[in-house]
């Protein structure tokens, strides 16, 4: 295409000149990929991936791909782009990698409880290969399915969830769900408070003693055992 425009052709001698106005017009060009000769793409297991091969020609060139092992998606893509004055070629190489693991619960929480409640914390791991899980409690202690809490009103089950059982204002703070497998790790948080609850005070004993008055005296003295109002 750059070729093509006026060409002059000049002839001189002693006697004389003579000139030639010739105009060049190209009608067809070979086939050109506009893209790298050679490029690599690399994708998450389950994702969409698009190539590209963008070519110039004329007339308009016929694009093909070629994928060299056909019996798996990653490998060399071969990008053929041709017409009747040439052809040209551009090589993509998709490498399929595992994507890291997830967790399906939302990946931060707030949670409140009252005192003596029992809660089920769920941390549903997913992914290729199978992650596993593990909590770190608010004390910054590690709980597994197979390594148990101290304490044994916490407890994890095999599929992730942690349970913790009479909850106590003690425990408020940070529980950390990890999801972790050979291609990555992923993590929740539920911040969990424990609300205390005030109650009235509540009258538990009276004397034993046996008071007689008559009409229009006056009451002295009264023993009276009182629970005072506690916080539970």
């Amino acid at each position: 295409m750059l070729d093509r425009g006026q060409y002059l052709c000049l002839a001189e001698n002693d006697h004389g000149s003579d000139k030639l106005l010739v105009t060049l017009s190209v009608v067809a060009y070979p086939s050109r990929i506009l893209e790298p000769k050679m490029r690599e793409i690399k994708s998450h297991t389950g994702n969409k991936v698009e190539m590209k091969c963008k070519t110039e020609g004329r007339p308009i060139p016929t694009i093909s791909w070629i994928l060299a092992n056909r019996t798996q998606v990653r490998g060399h893509y071969k990008c053929i782009a041709s017409n009747p004055a040439g052809a040209d070629t551009a090589t993509v190489r998709l490498q399929v990698v595992a994507a890291p693991p997830g967790i399906i619960e939302e990946k931060r929480k707030q949670l409140k409880a009252s005192r003596s409640q029992t809660l089920w914390l769920p941390c549903t791991g997913h992914g290729t290969p199978q992650p596993t899980i593990h909590w770190v409690l608010h004390d910054g202690s590690v709980v597994r399915s197979d390594k148990p809490a101290s304490d044994t009103r916490i407890l994890m089950y095999e599929n992730g969830t942690l349970r913790i059982r009479d909850v106590t204002p003690a425990q408020s703070g940070k529980y950390e769900c990890i999801a972790t497998s050979s291609t990555g790790s992923e993590r929740r948080v539920v911040t969990l408070t424990v609300e205390t609850q005030k109650s009235a005070p509540q009258i538990v004993e009276t004397s034993q003693r046996l008071t007689e008055l008559s009409f229009g005296d006056q009451l002295r003295t009264v023993e009276i055992s009182v629970l005072r109002s506690t916080v539970r």
